[in-house]
């Protein structure tokens, strides 16, 4: 991955995870549902973090590592 995409300062013992919180999450999936599949497909190839950014336009996820957040990547392009 390119270099701006790596998040080399999260803390790797998850610490950071209350501190993402978007109360738009809920209508947003019930509205869009392919929102909420891309965060549970985040989280299920080992985001320690995955959440939607503001109003629902990205997606994103927090990896231990680049190979992480790589096999991550490629599982969402085979899904289309």
């Amino acid at each position: 991955p390119e270099p701006s995409r790596i998040f080399t300062a999260f803390p790797p013992d998850g610490e950071g995870r209350r501190v993402f919180v978007n109360d738009l999450e809920v209508p947003v999936f019930r509205d869009f549902p392919v929102v909420r599949e891309v965060r549970e497909m985040l989280a299920a190839h080992g985001a320690t973090v995955a959440r939607m950014s503001g109003s629902g336009s990205t997606v994103f996820g927090f990896f231990e590592n680049e190979t992480a957040g790589a096999n991550a990547e490629k599982a969402l392009a085979e899904h289309g």
